[in-house]
């Protein structure tokens, strides 16, 4: 005789705290060598200052911008293309993280009735290769770290135009240049937290999957600054084939719209920024002993 049991729930899916930790170090040391440079390059550089001084009496271009830009961006290139080259060890590092916290969970609900279970699951989505995965997060995250040079030297320029512009003195310049790269180093600091979590939420849905789960309960920080439509989304179940969909509870028999109740149309931690994270739940069969 075969007992089906209704949907079990597995352990709750965390964040790859250790692998968040080390990308944050290599970002924020890119930061500072940036800010470094910037201030050794501009503040402190007195060819630039007089430079920006003849160009403020003169209403004219400032000579030196150029050469001090050129400075900046080779002083931080062979650090950015040594994170760069540590992208898929990062990506392996979330994956392996990824992995283990899928089986705890599956082993949770295994284990969670007596007798023999087994999980009951198959989708007909192709996953793209772990090697896909790989090459995909590496590239966008390639290009993330060296737009952030780039995004503060051109910051930088439209900054010292504008100083001049003004008549306003290398003091003042100064400020605006120290309110560019703390703006930066927040930036950078955004950029690895927001790649570890899409990467964690993309490889709990290929694991998942892989493994013939195909539903989720979704899980809010609960904090204050949780986003309403991701607040909407809290305890409902969810599936992994269909980012459109939701349901109360497991015994509903037929799935809703999302945006029915302003709930986002993305996995957890798809998002910018999300903090969200699952639940997976699945029906398991067990055969009662003859």
């Amino acid at each position: 005789m075969t007992i089906t049991t209704p949907m079990l729930r597995g352990l709750k899916l965390h964040e790859p705290d250790a692998t968040l930790d080390v990308y944050l170090k290599l970002l924020d040391k890119l930061s500072t060598r940036l800010t470094y440079l910037t201030i050794e390059n501009i503040e402190h550089n007195k060819a630039f200052a007089r430079s920006y001084n003849r160009s403020v009496r003169n209403d004219d271009i400032i000579d030196d911008l150029e050469l001090a830009t050129k400075a900046i961006k080779t002083g931080v290139a062979r650090q950015v293309l040594s994170i760069v080259k540590l992208l898929p060890d990062l990506f392996n590092e979330v994956r392996d993280f990824t992995k283990r916290s899928i089986k705890r969970s599956i082993v949770h609900i295994e284990t969670s009735i007596s007798g023999n279970v087994e999980l009951i699951g198959n989708s007909s989505v192709k996953l793209p290769t772990i090697a896909t995965l790989r090459k995909s997060w590496a590239t966008e995250n390639a290009r993330l770290i060296r737009s952030i040079p780039d995004e503060l030297l051109s910051k930088v320029a439209r900054s010292v135009s504008e100083a001049v512009a003004n008549g306003e003195s290398i003091e003042s310049l100064k400020k605006r240049i120290l309110q560019l790269t703390d703006i930066t180093k927040r930036r950078a600091r955004v950029i690895a937290r927001d790649q570890i979590s899409k990467l964690r939420g993309v490889l709990a849905r290929h694991e998942s999957l892989s493994r013939g789960v195909l539903y989720y309960e979704w899980s809010t920080s609960g904090d204050e600054a949780v986003r309403t439509s991701h607040k909407e989304m809290n305890k409902k179940i969810c599936s992994w084939v269909d980012v459109d969909i939701y349901k109360d509870s497991f015994n509903d028999s037929s799935w809703k719209k999302r945006s029915s109740i302003g709930g986002i149309s993305l996995h957890p931690g798809q998002d910018i920024l999300c903090r969200c994270t699952s639940f997976l739940v699945a029906k398991v069969e067990g055969r009662a002993a003859a």
